[in-house]
């Protein structure tokens, strides 16, 4: 059978964040260690409009397991939603050197790093 954390990452990869943050939440509550679960939280509460709470389990993520990229690419995208571009830029200047060439978060990072910054800012 598939686990929570599984099928919440399905669930965010099928755009269904309601059902993805329910699983998420779940394997959270019973592994409150568990990075990769509170990474997947951090996009869904990104991605559902809620930057303050994606920076919450982004920065959980970070302190569980400091190398997850995808949280720290996250962290970066909720700082500048919260309209705290100078606290942004290192951290996803820092995603960006992580994110192989190809990758579609580098994409994403990319974009958000042009709307966020004037060209040559």
């Amino acid at each position: 059978p598939l686990s929570r954390a599984g099928r919440g990452a399905i669930y965010l990869e099928m755009g269904r964040f309601p059902e993805a943050e329910a699983d998420f939440r779940a394997v959270i509550g019973a592994h409150p260690g568990h990075a990769e679960a509170w990474s997947n939280l951090a996009v869904v509460l990104e991605r559902r409009g809620d930057p303050a709470g994606a920076l919450d389990a982004a920065d959980r993520s970070l302190a569980l397991s400091p190398e997850r990229t995808d949280a720290l690419a996250t962290r970066g995208l909720a700082l500048l939603a919260l309209g705290r571009a100078a606290e942004a830029r290192p951290v996803l200047e820092e995603a960006l050197r992580r994110i192989p060439a190809g990758d579609s978060a580098r994409a994403e990072v990319e974009e958000a790093m042009r709307r966020g910054w004037p060209t040559g800012a």
